[in-house]
């Protein structure tokens, strides 16, 4: 199969990048490979994004701005109504493709022209780009079943940059599914895609996702991420290669322990920043939260090292208990090193 030099449109969602963007448009425009189009979907944002937006010159960019702030899911949906055809890959804001990125994925798709779904091996930076790792080792031919599977077995590490596929494609699946907060819905998404004809996995390090304490993989809805995880094992049950109830079993442990971890982090984090305001919200969350779990029953939602960790956040403090906010400083630190 010959490409030739197929045109490929990369899909920018953002709102409040402004931190980031630059960097991010910096490592898109300095592709070794030319023949792309840049499709922002600009989220109302109150930061200096739209000024870097407009600052650049290059008539690749084109911006797609809201008419008015749209959650992270209704922005995200936006990417079906773009006039794009062909080639298509989505970056987060914050996110850099390494310069040949788009080059060895058109070489990996002549390769292997029967796949469905692209992509390569990649690092993880923190907030200043320091390389935190490289990501976990994946297959180079995958299913999407087999790729969910890897998942749950945290076997695989994967985002929402760095995948490569047709657009109509895209459409076809109905684009990325609107999980709240989209938790699970890049998982759904690369799955369908690659249960089309496959997924391929470049063995090279072609991209970077940024990883931090504000990015979008560490952002804590308990609601939002309890509501997605139900629903992420209703589909599941839809697909043929999780009625083994073994799979299905091992899906609601890596569920359950992902919520699990996340709840732990929103208590680190309260315990860092001590603010009453957030921990009277996070009573409120709390309740409903476990009013949601007891309703349904598919897997507990508190258990005996969140009532540890609660405990210490609740620990009563003020600006002369030098001591007590040392101790609960270190306990914050201690317990990121689990958490992450």
């Amino acid at each position: 199969m010959t490409l030739n030099n197929p045109h490929i449109s990369i899909v920018l969602p953002v709102r409040n990048g402004a931190r980031y963007l630059k960097a991010t448009l910096e490592s898109l425009f300095q592709q070794t490979y030319q023949d792309f189009s840049i499709h922002v979907l600009e989220n109302c944002s109150e930061d200096a994004t739209p000024e870097i937006l407009r600052a650049s010159s290059d008539a690749r960019l084109q911006v797609f701005p809201a008419t008015e702030p749209l959650s992270i899911e209704a922005n995200w949906k936006r990417i079906l109504e773009l006039p794009i055809n062909g080639w298509m890959t989505i970056i987060s804001h914050d996110d850099l493709l390494y310069p040949t990125f788009l080059e060895e994925m058109v070489r990996l798709i002549e390769a292997e022209p029967d796949a469905s779904l692209y992509t390569s091996h990649f690092n993880m930076i923190d907030a200043e780009g320091q390389l935190i790792r490289q990501c976990l080792l994946m297959p180079y031919h995958e299913s999407g079943d087999e790729f969910l599977q890897s998942r749950h077995m945290w076997q695989t590490d994967s985002f929402g940059t760095g995948y490569m596929m047709l657009a109509e494609d895209y459409r076809q699946v109905g684009g990325i599914p609107p999980y709240p907060g989209l938790y699970y819905a890049d998982d759904v998404l690369w799955a369908n895609l690659a249960n089309i004809k496959g997924r391929v996995c470049s063995p090279k390090v072609l991209y970077a996702y940024r990883y931090y304490r504000s990015s979008s993989a560490r952002r804590i809805d308990l609601l939002g991420l309890y509501r997605a995880s139900i629903t992420y094992l209703n589909y599941l049950k839809t697909r043929p290669y999780f009625d083994d109830e073994r799979r299905l079993a091992t899906a609601s442990a890596y569920v359950s322990r992902h919520l699990n971890r996340n709840y732990q982090r929103l208590l680190v984090n309260l315990i860092s920043e001590r603010k009453s305001e957030d921990m009277k919200n996070y009573q409120v969350t709390k309740a409903q939260l476990q009013s949601l779990a007891a309703q349904d029953q598919r897997f507990p939602v508190y258990n005996g090292v969140l009532a540890i960790i609660e405990k210490v956040a609740w620990i009563p403090f003020h600006a002369g208990r030098v001591a007590v906010l040392y101790l609960m400083e270190k306990f914050a630190i201690l317990m990121r090193r689990f958490t992450d």
